[in-house]
């Protein structure tokens, strides 16, 4: 059971619960059926408890702005792109120019690289790679 993926998971579980909303268990599998669930319920928690603790780590992860640029450019964006960027957004352009770090966690961060095509799998494949 610890391989099901949590999609799998929950759909059982769903159907469980569509089985005991309508009486199509009976008695005799009652009791097995409810262990499974609450197996099943354990490791949706555990992942989502385990995903929720990787997210606060990568939200923690930071960068120089000079290192989030180099790691830009390894995904294709240019520095020209990123001046342009700096010009026409006055935070962005205080974040890479004035601030000490940039952290992963800024939301602001998600919009500026959807506006250079930067996917967020990609952000956190960087901050990961690069941040600290």
């Amino acid at each position: 059971m610890a391989n099901i993926k949590y999609e799998e998971a929950i759909r059982q579980i769903e159907e469980i619960v569509d089985r005991l909303e309508n009486d199509d268990i009976d008695i005799d599998t009652l009791g097995p059926e409810l262990k499974k669930a609450q197996k099943l319920i354990k490791m949706c928690k555990d992942k989502l408890t385990k995903t929720e603790e990787e997210v606060k780590k990568i939200a923690m992860l930071k960068m120089t702005p000079l290192d989030f640029i180099t790691a830009l450019e390894e995904v294709g964006v240019s520095y020209s792109q990123i001046k342009e960027l700096c010009n026409t957004n006055e935070e962005v352009e205080k974040q890479l120019r004035v601030c000490n770090h940039v952290y992963r966690g800024n939301p602001l961060l998600d919009q500026v690289c959807g506006l250079i095509n930067v996917t967020t799998e990609q952000l956190n494949e960087l901050f990961k790679k690069y941040g600290t």
